[in-house]
């Protein structure tokens, strides 16, 4: 068996120790950029998506005013994310159950039956303007509702209140029927503050702990922002 010096074998040890040392801070070094370069993606990401959401509905809201002459009605109760746009974008059949009026939706998931009493307690709204007792007299506005956009927010299965949403996490988000946490899009037709002739439409999500909004009046977004 061969042996070392006793200063070669610390100095051999001491060298590896180092290499060590030096390869930690590379990789720490590494990381600290890593993060903040992985959080602008991630921020860059959830505008892009919120951005796009926005333009689909803008899209499909201008095709609706320019066939009826007028912008779908907004929440009645002063709650921007409550909105029937579901409903006002795809067309409603008025139907009659039990005597009682109501309005079935059906958009590739079964229809769903909207009695009156539920539309005024969400929507403040007695009915849907867009709706007709002809099928063939109702109007789609938007090509597609996929059910990965919209939400039921009402506690009773068999009668669903479907309103859009945005996957990213905002100030105020409501439940849904599985108790789910989901970010709503706002929608004011009756009296905008930004838009005064026609409408605003809104996502809030948070990004680094602030509400960011994207909106239909702004091409950028709006950081640190209140209430509407």
């Amino acid at each position: 068996m061969k042996l070392y010096p006793q200063r070669r074998l610390s100095s051999f040890a001491g060298f590896t120790l180092i290499e060590l040392l030096v390869v930690m801070a590379i990789i720490a070094i590494l990381a600290a950029l890593l993060i903040p370069a992985t959080g602008i993606v991630s921020k860059a990401k959830i505008q892009s998506r919120a951005r796009g959401q926005i333009s689909e509905l803008v899209t499909a809201i201008d095709r609706y005013q320019a066939k009826k002459g007028f912008y779908p009605p907004d929440n009645k109760l002063n709650k921007p994310g409550n909105n029937q746009l579901v409903y006002e974008l795809w067309g409603a059949l008025s139907t009659t159950a039990a005597g009682v009026p109501a309005f079935t939706i059906d958009f590739g998931q079964g229809e769903t039956i909207r009695s009156v009493p539920t539309l005024t307690t969400f929507f403040g709204t007695p009915g849907i303007m867009n709706s007709s007792a002809e099928k063939k007299e109702i109007d789609n506005f938007i090509e597609k509702i996929k059910m990965e956009k919209v939400k039921n927010i009402n506690n009773d299965p068999n009668e669903p209140v479907w309103v859009f949403f945005s996957p990213s996490k905002g100030p105020n988000d409501v439940p849904d029927i599985n108790n789910s946490l989901i970010n709503l899009i706002n929608y004011v037709s009756s009296s905008p503050k930004h838009n005064p002739n026609t409408y605003d439409l809104w996502i809030d999500v948070i990004i680094g702990g602030k509400t960011n909004r994207i909106s239909n009046w702004s091409n950028e977004p709006e950081r640190g922002v209140g209430p509407y």
